[in-house]
């Protein structure tokens, strides 16, 4: 008699196998979610060592699991009208980059608090570890850490005075009172002329709700004509604290005239890195509006590698899946930006032999530019996902790319687990 006959597809049970064990017996052999993370990060270290300059954005968010109440160890970040308790990871994550927004990996995950653990010592470990690594760098490299209204508080900036490599970049969320006879910050920064008028590109945001009640009610894209002033300001020590005032630059920037129904924007900058021109205001300010990469990689994590689908028993396991997935979002986002700045770079790079293969074989069958380079690498697999390329079409962006490279993902396994060499190679005519 010949093989019984299965309809059982021909796949890795082994690697399934093997990939659960990995996910939920990983404490036994002490594989932390550091671990995971740590040849990616060293990676990244090595990739800050080309750069003069390293912009370290760190930030936080939730991922909910409200809708797994079989999953242990979840934290409790509210409760709705109904009583009912919403419950999520939370994520810290340090997302490297040069000075142009490229992003370089992900240098640091962390989830749970400890015990009596403020949201600021998550901040300041941070904070720490981005030194840890500006420390190996070469003397050349300047690290500035760039952190959202969250990390306004006295610990963080005092934290910096004990660093050797890193600068901080804050934006200003309280307004302090700067000592007797002295404005408070927020009136000391608006006084005066403005050093000088710019047009700064303002990033998309969503809105945002928070236990069923608006946060934040979004903004579209769009250019905002801007005043810039700065200033040296000394930040007294809060909550009793013995501390020395801290000095540091404040850069105010102010819409001058915003769409008719539209908010004002206006941010307070406030940083180490000494600021004593408009070209050095400038230059702080497009370094954090490059905080928003952070912000993009989060939604390609969650939206795209739909980490808040995982169905896992302990929170720990989420951990370590999460940990796996950042690193693909940082790829999806590398690619999606590399698409738009490289130029006569190898397609090798990014793609493995397979992945090229099938991407020669699309445009050969679809009749588009062959694959030559990584640019029309990262067309092609943007016009996977969907990309029309068209005269006016702006770049593919992350939710494009996304579509693009699980598109790409399935022709590529196909191509290695199908043993369709031939087909693609010699194509029947």
């Amino acid at each position: 008699m010949g093989k019984p006959v299965t309809t059982v597809p021909n796949r890795d049970l082994a690697a399934v196998r093997g990939y659960w064990r990995f996910i939920e017996k990983a404490d036994r052999f002490g594989i932390t979610p550091a671990k995971i993370l740590a040849p990616h990060r060293q990676r990244t270290i090595e990739r800050m060592r080309t750069q003069k300059t390293v912009l370290c954005v760190q930030d936080g968010t939730d991922i909910s699991y409200s809708t797994r109440p079989q999953c242990d160890g979840l934290e409790v970040i509210g409760s709705n009208q109904t009583k009912a308790q919403a419950r999520s990871v939370h994520l810290h994550a340090t997302l490297a980059l040069n000075d142009e927004g490229l992003p370089l990996g992900v240098l640091r995950c962390s989830y749970r608090k400890e015990e009596g653990q403020t949201t600021t010592h998550q901040w300041i470990d941070g904070l720490r570890d981005i030194d840890e690594a500006a420390q190996t760098l070469p003397r050349k490299t300047r690290v500035l850490s760039v952190m959202d209204r969250e990390a306004d508080a006295f610990e963080i900036f005092a934290a910096q005075r004990t660093l050797k490599r890193t600068d901080v970049l804050i934006r200003a969320k309280h307004d302090r009172n700067l000592g007797k006879n002295h404005d408070r910050l927020f009136k000391a920064m608006r006084r005066g002329p403005a050093a000088g008028v710019l047009e700064l590109l303002v990033e998309r945001l969503s809105l945002r709700a928070k236990s069923g009640r608006i946060t934040h009610k979004g903004r579209p894209k769009r250019n905002a004509r801007m005043e810039v002033r700065f200033r040296q300001v000394r930040l007294p020590a809060t909550g009793g604290s013995a501390e020395d005032p801290m000095k540091v630059s404040a850069v105010h920037v102010r819409e001058i005239a915003p769409p008719k129904g539209a908010d004002r924007i206006e941010w307070f900058l406030l940083t180490t890195v000494e600021v004593t021109s408009l070209q050095e205001a400038e230059q702080i300010l497009e370094y954090y509006t490059l905080r928003w990469r952070v912000e993009d990689t989060f939604r390609v994590l969650k939206t795209g590698c739909r980490v808040e689908k995982l169905r896992m028993q302990q929170a720990e396991n989420l951990h370590r899946a999460i940990t796996l997935h950042i690193v693909t979002s940082w790829r999806i986002m590398l690619m999606t930006l590399l698409g738009r700045v490289t130029a006569n770079m190898d397609a090798e790079v990014i793609f493995t032999d397979a992945e090229m293969h099938m991407l020669r074989v699309y445009a050969r069958n679809y009749d588009l530019p062959e694959l030559k380079d990584l640019t029309s690498g990262i067309m092609l697999m943007a016009m996977m996902g969907g990309y029309m390329n068209r005269k006016h079409d702006p770049p593919p962006g992350h939710e494009i790319m996304w579509r693009g490279y699980a598109s790409l993902q399935m022709r590529a396994i196909a191509y290695k687990e199908l043993r369709i060499y031939d087909l693609v190679e010699r194509p029947p005519p």
